[in-house]
């Protein structure tokens, strides 16, 4: 587990590594070696060891409206009984902003979204071994699923507000940092299986 505490250009980096069995937690001066491979590794556009499935990136300039229209309008009763809408609330309805979306799409399904921000692979989504054709991935609520190649979808039970999904090598274990309430993170692990 690697942990950034300040702001970039320059954050302090700290490592961790994490027991599989019993959870013990032990400092380190490094990444260890591995680390930057297995980064690559899941969170490569091409899935491990099937060069012919890949992650399409697309992009977009997309319209984001403020507001809920006259749904959202507050609306006003006086003494009399007459109910009048306040027209600040109407010229918030009308606004809108054009966002920059990218979207990292595996076989129709967005496994990764970013807006007005730069995309990075791996953050959201984790390839399973090698072989297997099988992702996790969070969507923008940050619930996590796992997918296949033949389009098959299962939410993992109990995920919210997950990222950075990682497979063990042997495909039995998922884990993925779980945020918290006030900036508190948990790093969680869950036994899955493979179709």
């Amino acid at each position: 587990m690697q942990t950034a505490e300040g702001r970039a250009p320059s954050p302090a980096i700290h490592h961790y590594l994490v027991a599989v069995t019993g959870g013990a937690i032990t400092s380190s001066a490094d990444a260890p070696a591995w680390a930057q491979d297995y980064w690559s590794y899941k969170s490569d556009r091409f899935a491990p060891g099937i060069g012919s499935l890949f992650i399409d990136v697309t992009q977009s300039l997309e319209t984001m409206k403020y507001g809920t229209g006259s749904a959202g309008l507050i609306e006003r009763e006086d003494r009399s009984g007459n109910t009048s809408v306040g027209s600040a609330n109407v010229d918030r309805a009308a606004v809108s902003d054009k966002l920059h979306v990218v979207r990292l799409v595996l076989l129709g399904q967005a496994v990764s979204e970013f807006v007005n921000e730069p995309p990075v692979p791996g953050l959201m989504f984790g390839w399973g071994p090698a072989g297997t054709a099988t992702i996790a991935f969070t969507d923008r609520d940050g619930r996590l699923f796992l997918f296949d190649r033949n389009q098959h979808k299962a939410a993992v039970s109990g995920a919210k507000n997950a990222i950075l999904p990682a497979w063990s090598t042997d495909g039995s274990r998922l884990a993925w940092v779980q945020k918290g309430a006030r900036k508190k993170y948990s790093l969680v692990v869950a036994d899955v299986s493979l179709r």
